[in-house]
Formats: C-alpha cells, sequence, structure tokens
C-alpha cells in the first residue's frame, strides 16, 4: 500500500542517520583512545584483540537504543493507532506486536551499531604503533579546505563567528558526518511536506472539475426528463442524468461514464483534442493515464467493452482527470454522451443517477436539500450522497498520510537533534584547553556560549544547503511513488516550506547547542588549564 511504501522509504532514512550518529561517536570515540591502541600495539596486540576491545562499545549502543527505541515505538504505535481510529471511526482490535518484528527491531539496532562502528574502528586500528604514538592530536591551524574557506567567508570579521567557523575543518570528517545528518533530516522535511501539498492540491483540483453538490440515485430507473422536474425544486440549480459502468479496452479495465455533453457540473480539463460531440462511431473522451496506459492517441478507433456488449469508439479528447477511490482496481475513465451510453447498455430513455447543483452548498444545507428530495420521490427508493462528504473522506485520507509522515520525520529530526549535540560535546571535551584560554583572556560566559552556538550554526549552514539539494529530488521521487500508488500527483512545493525548514534547523541548533555551550561557559580556567 501507497502508505506503507512512504513509511518504508523515511524508516531507511532513519536508519542511515543513526548509522551516522553511531559512526560519528565510534571515531571520536577512536580519536580520543588513538594513544591508547598505540600502546596495545606496541605490547603486541594484534587488530582482532583491538577490535574485541571497542565493538562491545558499539554493540552496548545497539542493544540500548534498540530496546529503547522498541518501547518508544510501540508506545507511539499505540498513540497514532487510537488516534486513526479515532479519525475515521474505525474499533480496532486489542493492540499487540508481534514477535517477528521485536526480533527485526533489535536485529537492525545490533546490526547498525556494529556496521557504523566497523569503519572507523578499523581506520584507527590500522595506523602503525610508532605514528599513533606520535600524533600530536588536534593542530592549531586548521586545514586549508573547503570548510576552511566556507568559515572565513561566512563569519566575515566577527571573531565569535570565526572562533565557531574555524573548529569545523580540525575534524573534517565529523564534521560532514554531522552536516549529512543534519541534511538528510532537511530532506526528509522538504520530501514530506511535498508529498502532502502535492496529494493536497491534486485532489483540490480535481473536485474543483466537479461541481455537484450532491447525487441522487433512484432503485427504480426514471426518464431523463426528470431532471427538468428536479430543477424546479427551489433549492436546486441544476440537475443532470448520469451513467456509470464497468467496461474494458482490450484488456485494460476501466469506468465508463455517460454525462450530458453540454454538462455544467463536470468541467474537463483537454490535454488533446475535443468534447464530446454527434459522431460516427461513437464519440469517447479517455482519461490521460488510460490513453497512455493503452497506447491511444486521439483520432484512434478502439473497441469498448460494457458488459456483453462491445462497440467501436472513436478518441475525440484526453483529459486529465485521474480521480479515483482507494483500493479502485480500474484504470481510468472513458466519457461517453449519456444517450450513447443508454443506447448501447439497452437503456435508452432511461436514468437513475441525477447530478445536483444547488443554491445553497454548505453542508448543512446540502443535508436539508437531500432529506427533502428523497421524501419528495420516497416512491422511487432513493439513496443520496452529499458531495462534500466525499470531500471529507479525501481530507481524512490527506491527514492520515500527513500525520504518519510528521511522525516519521519528528523521528528523524530527533536523530539530528542528538547527532548535532553530540558533536559538539565531543568537540567540547576536545578544546577544553583552548576554552580555558579563551576565559582566562577575559571573555564573558555569553561569548564562549556564542563560540559554541556558532559552531553549531556553521553544520547546520553546510547540512541545511545539502539536504535542499538532495531533498528537492527526494520529493520528486515520492510523489511520483505516491501518485504510482493513488493517481498522477500535481508537483508542489511551496517556498514557505524552505523558509519553515531552515527556521526548524536553526531552532533545532539553539536547542543542540545549549548543552554543550553552557558546559563551555561554565568552565572554570583554573581548573581546565591543569586538565589533562
Amino acid at each position: 500500500m501507497w502508505s506503507s511504501d512512504l513509511l518504508e522509504a523515511f524508516s531507511v532514512l532513519g536508519i542511515v542517520i543513526s548509522t551516522f550518529l553511531v559512526a560519528n561517536t565510534m571515531a571520536a570515540i577512536m580519536i580520543e583512545e588513538q594513544r591508547q591502541i598505540g600502546v596495545l600495539k606496541a605490547l603486541g596486540a594484534e587488530r582482532r584483540d583491538i577490535l574485541l576491545v571497542y565493538l562491545p562499545v558499539a554493540l552496548a549502543f545497539g542493544v540500548l537504543g534498540a530496546v529503547g527505541g522498541l518501547a518508544l515505538g510501540v508506545l507511539g504505535g499505540q498513540a497514532i493507532t487510537g488516534y486513526l481510529a479515532g479519525l475515521t471511526g474505525l474499533v480496532l482490535p486489542p493492540f499487540s506486536v508481534r514477535w517477528i518484528d521485536i526480533a527485526l527491531a533489535l536485529a537492525s539496532g545490533l546490526l547498525v551499531s556494529l556496521g557504523a562502528a566497523l569503519l572507523p574502528a578499523l581506520g584507527a586500528i590500522r595506523l602503525p604503533a610508532a605514528r599513533v604514538l606520535s600524533n600530536p592530536g588536534i593542530v592549531a591551524d586548521a586545514q586549508r579546505g573547503l570548510l576552511h574557506r566556507l568559515g572565513s567567508r561566512a563569519s566575515g570579521r566577527s571573531l565569535l563567528a570565526l572562533l565557531g567557523w574555524r573548529n569545523l575543518p580540525r575534524r573534517p570528517a565529523r564534521t560532514w558526518i554531522t552536516a549529512s545528518v543534519v541534511a538528510v533530516a532537511v530532506a526528509a522535511f522538504v520530501a514530506s511536506q511535498a508529498v502532502t501539498q502535492s496529494v493536497s492540491l491534486t485532489v483540490d483540483q480535481l473536485y474543483a472539475r466537479y461541481r455537484a453538490d450532491g447525487w441522487i440515485l433512484f432503485n427504480r430507473p426514471a426518464h431523463p426528463a426528470l431532471a427538468r422536474e428536479l430543477e424546479a425544486t427551489p433549492s436546486v440549480v441544476a440537475a443532470e442524468p448520469w451513467a456509470r459502468v464497468a467496461g474494458a479496452i482490450g484488456s485494460v479495465r476501466t469506468d465508463v461514464w455517460g454525462i450530458p455533453a453540454d454538462s455544467q457540473i463536470y468541467t474537463p480539463h483537454l490535454v488533446a483534442g475535443h468534447w464530446l460531440e454527434p459522431d460516427r462511431p461513437v464519440p469517447a473522451v479517455l482519461t490521460r493515464n488510460l490513453a497512455e496506459r493503452a497506447g491511444i492517441q486521439v483520432g484512434s478507433v478502439r473497441r469498448l467493452d460494457i458488459g456483453e456488449r462491445a462497440v467501436l469508439v472513436k478518441v475525440v479528447g484526453i483529459v486529465d482527470d485521474e480521480s479515483t477511490y482507494l483500493g479502485a482496481t480500474t484504470t481510468g475513465k472513458v466519457f461517453l454522451r449519456f444517450e450513447d451510453l443508454q443506447r448501447l447498455r439497452g437503456q435508452d430513455g432511461r436514468a437513475s443517477l441525477f447530478g445536483l447543483q444547488l443554491r445553497d452548498g454548505t453542508p448543512a444545507a446540502v443535508d436539508h436539500a437531500l432529506a427533502q428530495l428523497e421524501q419528495r420521490y420516497r416512491a422511487f427508493r432513493p439513496l443520496t450522497l452529499a458531495f462534500y462528504q466525499d470531500q471529507q473522506v479525501a481530507r481524512q485520507v490527506i491527514a492520515i498520510l500527513t500525520l504518519l509522515l510528521r511522525s516519521v520525520v519528528v523521528i528523524v529530526a530527533l536523530v539530528g537533534l542528538f547527532g548535532i549535540a553530540n558533536t559538539l560535546l565531543l568537540n567540547l571535551a576536545e578544546r577544553r584547553q583552548e576554552f580555558g584560554i579563551f576565559r582566562a583572556l577575559g571573555a564573558a560566559a555569553g561569548q564562549v556560549f556564542a563560540v559554541v552556538l556558532n559552531e553549531g550554526m556553521g553544520l547546520v549552514a553546510i547540512g541545511y544547503l545539502a539536504g535542499l539539494a538532495v531533498g528537492y529530488p527526494l520529493a520528486r521521487y515520492l510523489v511520483d511513488l505516491t501518485g504510482e500508488q493513488l493517481f498522477r500527483l500535481s508537483f508542489a512545493l511551496s517556498p514557505s516550506t524552505l523558509i519553515l525548514a531552515l527556521v526548524l534547523a536553526l531552532l533545532a541548533t539553539a536547542v543542540g547547542s545549549s548543552v554543550p555551550g553552557l558546559l563551555a561557559a561554565r568552565l572554570r580556567p583554573i581548573e581546565v588549564l591543569r586538565y589533562e
């Protein structure tokens, strides 16, 4: 189903971000433990022995993360399921979790942690013992690479900004990994917003083509002229006889609709050809998805099967209308003139379905008008449908989609937030003496906090730009994926989404930088300068 495909796609993003976070943490641990690794290698320890020392740390991360994630997932899943049940009015069975799901959650947590830790661990233990023992650690000058140039230009003449940005090139691997985490979070947010906006826009466009406020279906066929009698009702502006039947063009199953050629209720959005006009063979207008599936162009003459009957139709136009219902097994629609379809069905001069355009389209007025019509024509045993109710169902589907996407995006964003805080805390641990000297020279606590905050802003700036570069094609892919399961979607991504993504990224940076910044601001110079 389309929702499960989207959730799987965003789950993959969450796993990718988690992998980055574990790899970042393990890389920092291996850097801090370089001297100990050098001592072990000098004493004759093999690579396998050193791996067995540090991989259990990653294994512990995996166990704790898998257990905690499983507990939060069960609680969150129960809350979301309950909310969706209330939204749709369904009564669900007691919430349960399969053992296979628990096993997969634990296995994925362990495999992600071990896999992410393996690369930095192997990189650290491959270095010769002499080189590791002589490693001076972080040098005072930053590498003159891309990060240094970006930092110098962005910081300008601001000393506090420069002090924050100049630390980014010192650990380029850590910086790029953290920026990648932010990029994935930004891309996930942009893509999810694009899917929601695209579905909403397309549904609104489709419903705008149908200007009926309600439908009335008679269990006893009536004469099409009944439409004039319906229009005489004070609440009705226009009434039209319609018909619908299942059909097929070749092996492609479709829905066949018969509507008046001069319909006031349906507004065709033609992409080729023209609308229905009297012609021979029987004129037909196809929706674009059906024409593409069956390989049909304007001017083609094809056989249309309607039940046990078959007729040649001439395709005179193609419209952009892929509105359908969830679970539909047909592709697109074929529009015929009402009288042509009824004649082909052997029901010439009879109609059962009428579309209604009312003077007042508010829900209360529509319900009142349809109730009056049911009472007036009760001898025909009518069934009525308010158009706004169908729109409400579509909006519920969009609300469910939005909730599921935002739930996953929130998880991805939280992992990204922890990634920023993780990196800044590791950098703080490595720069304690630098901050001690900064405080000893007279820097206020607020200035130290600003240095850490500017470093976080630098990470977010790089990640945000990369996230936009990744987020747009990802949004295109997810919109196309959703369109394949529902109907063709008009891609929509408002500029406000990009601005909102930046604002949220900056807020996340402020939150993620607060703890490291406060810790740095509270450092006492005399204690820091004695720290080894």
